[in-house]
Parts: structure tokens; sequence; C-alpha cells
């Protein structure tokens, strides 16, 4: 169960921390000094709860001298005006304001943090620092003050959302990290949403959060499978009469069917990615958390991976009307040009692709359309759509290198097809410090094409030993090893004519 803060009761802890502070204000008034505060003593609303308020504040803090319990008056009826305030402006999303008034509180509401009872207030001033992206500030006054009450649900909660939206937020290239903010972002969200978890297992809303830090900032949709899968069993497990009164936490609910359907696509579960898919479309009808364009791109998608690809025209079509703008999201058209080239209809798929203009055609575009150009037995341009894909990419160049690879050994340039994949293994290297097994199997069927099978075969079995895979990988393993037996004995031959 959650601590109980200052603000909902004062334990036998903070009476006595209370009659001290009375006895100190005693002394000072004695003495005749002033404690900054003077100006403030009007008393602000009137209202009936707020004098329950001091009354409780009164009643559990025990016997306290007259300055004690003035001051008490004082710090309820100014944390209520300032809460009122801030609620006002909440409902106006005037957050900058909100900075300006409220921000750093030990400065604005000192009375209310010297008594500890500024909790309240810190979890609204921190949504809008994080509102005005200034998340490192959030963090810092939530993290002081979650220190007094750990085991407050929505303290914690707020602590790990400044971390995710900040994540967020670089992700989306609306602001930059620098790799240890990153990290740091990074390891604070996980730390307060596993937090959130064991204070409240059954909630919905922490695990779907924790899930898409696996799933969108950490790429890691194995990770994020069981987080998704948890969130949805604990909003099916709610009674009806709970759903009502949790009615906030239905949005994740919805949004955990969808992205978990797209994390099983990923692992190649496109059957059960189909399975909740369907289930979305049902459990959303009526409220669309989810837009209906997702929903049908999403079907379309997965139908794809499943070779139903005239279900899957079907539901791009729908997306495509469901988007209801003069032009639907290239993602949608690419697919939807995917579709008609598996179904034995380039021509119909080059007009298709080509609705893009090529001024806005990105990467994955260019990709689809040097596919379609290739069906058509024009790759010379298929290859000059791909070298124009290069100027423009500098996260996914590797993808592009690969498939100029794969094009040119095709026609039969193995040097060429050779000197793509080298720079694809290189450019992943130093882009995201890992290596691109991919393209190094196809650097060793260049060495093949090209009459080197000795080298190819180094690179093969290196590949093998890393357990490393792919279709036509044993073939290509037999072939070079029959080549460099071939190889040898040739060389044997030599050296006998020779001798």
């Amino acid at each position: 169960m959650a601590q109980t803060t200052l603000e909902e009761k004062i334990n036998e802890s903070t009476k006595a921390k209370l009659q001290e502070l009375g006895t100190k204000l005693s002394k000072k008034e004695r003495e005749g000094k002033q404690d900054g505060m003077s100006n403030n003593l009007e008393v602000g609303s009137s209202s009936k709860s707020l004098c329950n308020n001091k009354h409780d504040y009164r009643q559990q803090a025990g016997p306290l001298n007259l300055a004690s319990s003035a001051r008490i008056d004082l710090a309820v009826s100014q944390k209520a005006r300032a809460l009122a305030e801030i609620e006002e402006l909440q409902r106006q999303k005037r957050w900058k304001d909100i900075v300006t008034l409220a921000y750093p509180l030990e400065e604005k509401y000192p009375l209310l943090v010297e008594m500890e009872m500024d909790i309240e207030l810190a979890r609204t001033v921190s949504f809008a620092l994080v509102q005005c992206s200034m998340h490192q500030k959030a963090m810092k006054l939530l993290e002081q003050v979650v220190q007094r009450v750990p085991e407050d649900y929505r303290l914690t909660y707020s602590v790990a959302y400044a971390a995710y939206d900040a994540l967020y937020l670089h992700k989306n290239r609306e602001s930059i990290l620098s790799p240890r903010e990153k990290s740091q972002f990074l390891e604070l969200a996980h730390k307060y949403f596993k937090k959130c978890c064991t204070l409240k297992p059954d909630n919905v809303n922490a695990y779907y959060r924790r899930a898409m830090l696996y799933k969108e900032i950490e790429d890691k949709p194995k990770k994020a499978i069981p987080l998704f899968e948890q969130s949805i069993r604990n909003w099916e497990r709610l009674s009806a009469d709970e759903k009502e009164s949790r009615h906030y936490e239905r949005p994740k609910y919805i949004k955990s069917i969808y992205h978990l359907a797209a994390c099983y696509l990923r692992r190649s579960l496109a059957s059960k990615s189909l399975s909740l898919l369907e289930k979305l479309v049902k459990e959303d009808e009526a409220t669309n958390f989810v837009s209906m364009p997702f929903k049908q791109f999403a079907l379309g998608k997965t139908l794809f991976k499943l070779c139903r690809f005239k279900d899957a025209l079907n539901h791009l079509q729908t997306a495509k009307v469901a988007s209801q703008g003069a032009r639907p999201p290239d993602y949608i058209v690419e697919l939807t040009a995917g579709c008609l080239l598996m179904l034995n209809q380039p021509e119909e798929a080059l007009k298709e692709i080509d609705t893009i203009s090529p001024k806005y055609q990105r990467p994955y575009v260019r990709w689809r359309r040097a596919d379609i150009l290739s069906a058509l037995g024009r790759p010379k341009e298929a290859l000059s759509t791909l070298e124009e894909a290069l100027d423009r990419d500098g996260i996914s160049k590797h993808k592009t290198l690969l498939r100029i690879a794969r094009l040119r050994y095709g026609l039969g340039e193995y040097d060429n097809a050779l000197l793509a994949a080298k720079k694809a293994t290189s450019f992943y290297s130093h882009r995201y410090g890992n290596d691109l097994k991919d393209a190094r199997f196809m650097e060793a069927i260049c060495h093949l094409g090209i009459g080197n099978p000795h080298k190819a075969k180094q690179i093969l079995e290196s590949l093998r030993r890393e357990g490393f895979s792919c279709p036509g990988f044993s073939k290509a393993l037999i072939e070079t090893k029959r080549a460099c037996a071939e190889l040898e004995a040739k060389s044997c031959q030599k050296e006998n004519l020779i001798h």
C-alpha cells in the first residue's frame, strides 16, 4: 500500500516536527524576528473543504501553540490557492505560465517546501516543465520529492514519464540528447516504471510505457512482448465496475494490442499478429484510440507477410480512403505497390509508386520502385533509383548499398557488387557499432564470383561459427568448397606438369 503523504495525513513523526517548528516560531516571535512570510498571512479560499483541511491538520498535529496553528492555516490556504491557479492554467495549456508562477518551488512556495506539503505541487509543476521540454529540471524536482514518499505510485509514474517523454522527443528529432543523457534517461525511465509495476501490479499504463521503451526506443521487440501481454491481461482481468472506474487506462490497453501485434510481426509470428489485429478492430470499433488508417495498414502489412496479397490490397485501399487527405501516406502507397508487384502487375505497381513525387520519395519508397523496375527488366533504371536514395539517407544507407550489391551481382558486375557490400559493412560498423553479417555474406559470394573462392570460404566459415544463416547460405558454402577443391586440383596439375 502507498505511504500516506503529509497532504493526506500527518503521522506521529510529523506531529513532532510541527511541534518543534511551532516552538522555534514562538521563540523567533518573542525575539521580534520576521520569518519572511508576514506579507502572505492573508488566507485565500474560505471554502468548506479548505476549512476542513485546516481543521484536520490541527487535529492530527495535536496541541500546538498559536504560531504553529497559524502557520498550518497559511500553508493549507497557500497550497489550495496555488493548485487552483495552476489548474486554471492547465485547462488553457499555458505551461510556460505555470513554470513562471510556481518554479522553483523553494523560491515561490518556501513554506510548503519547508513543511513538506509540496508533493502535489511538485507533480503538477513537473508536468508543465515536461511540456516546456525542461525534462532535467522536472526529473530533479520529482526525484527530490519521491525520496520522501517512495511508495507513492503517481509520483513514481511522473518521474518515469518525464524521462520517457525526453526519449521520445529525441527519437522524433524534436530535441537532441547526448549518448550519455539518453542512457541516463533510459535507466531512469525503466527504474521508475518497473517500480510502478511493483507498487501497482494490476496497472495497465506502466506496463505499456515500459514496453514502448523496449519497442520504440531500444528496438527490442522481444523484451517488449511480455510487458504488452501483461498490460492486456491486467485490463481484461478487471470487473465491469473496475473498468468503469479505471476508464482512463483503456486507451493503453487498446494500444498494447496494436503494438503487441507489431512485435509479433517483427518476430515472424504473422498469424498471431493477425489474430490480435482482428481483436483490435472489434475492441476499438467505437473509440478509435488507434486511428482507422493505422489499423487497416497494420492488417494489410500482416496479410502481405502471410502472402495474402489480394486481402492485403483490400485493407490498404480502405486505409487510403480513411486517411482523408489529398494524398495518402507514403507507407500505404509503397505497400500497395508491393502488393500489385506480387500479384504480377508491375506496370500498375509502377504507376502507384510514382504517385509519390520523386522529390518526396524516401529511401524505402525508392527500394520498392527499384524492385518494380527490376521486375520490368529495367535494371539500369533500378540502379539509378537506388543511387539517388544514397544521397538522402543517413540512417539506413546500408540497406540501400546491399540492394545495389545484389542488383550488380545479378548483372554479373562482381567487382562493383563487392565494393557496394564493403561500403555497407563499413557504414553499419561506424554508424551502429555492429557487424552487418548480411553484407559480409554478400562479400563472400562476390569473391566467389570474381574467382577468389579461398577468401569466400574464409568469410563463410567465420559466419557459420558466429551462427549466421540465411537462404542460400548452405548452398554458397558447398559451392565455395567445391571451387576451392577445383582450384587446388588445378594447382597440383600445374606442379606435376612442371616437374
